[in-house]
């Protein structure tokens, strides 16, 4: 028996680790149930696990709701055109679901890194804008 998955949110993400994504699909009737979540080049439980982001929970997921299941990636390599496979498992009993070639994982964009940083620093310091409608336009 298969787990009711349907997608992914986001299909395109970043590899730098800690991105947020959510798989959409019918978890009404696991919403106590654990889950682990694996994604990788292999689609099986060799490949790595994504954390809950929940503070002593680890890699152990739950439902956020009947229709939505929360995790955070770990750190990827890009896929380049190749996309990763993403392997759900139920621990309680031996569902899984395998979503194959659905996750994409671009290479770092350090451009939207320097807004990030002007953002945080402090208003004293002269830093240029602090976001791309600041910018001025180019002729």
């Amino acid at each position: 028996m298969t787990l009711p998955i349907d997608s992914i949110v986001p299909e395109k993400v970043s590899g730098e680790g800690g991105v947020r994504i959510e798989l959409v699909g019918t978890f009404a009737g696991y919403l106590d149930a654990p889950f682990r979540v694996h994604v990788g080049p292999n689609g099986d439980m060799s490949d790595p696990e994504c954390l809950s982001g929940v503070p002593g929970q680890g890699n152990t997921l739950y439902p956020i709701s009947g229709t939505r299941l929360r995790c955070y990636l770990p750190v990827l390599d890009p896929t380049y055109g190749a996309p990763y496979h993403v392997f759900v498992r139920i621990l309680s009993n031996p569902e899984t679901e395998l979503l194959s070639d659905i996750l994409e994982v671009l290479p770092p964009q350090y451009y939207s890194k320097v807004f990030e940083l002007r953002a945080v620093l402090p208003p004293y310091y002269y830093k240029g804008p602090i976001n791309m409608g600041l910018l001025e336009p180019t002729s």
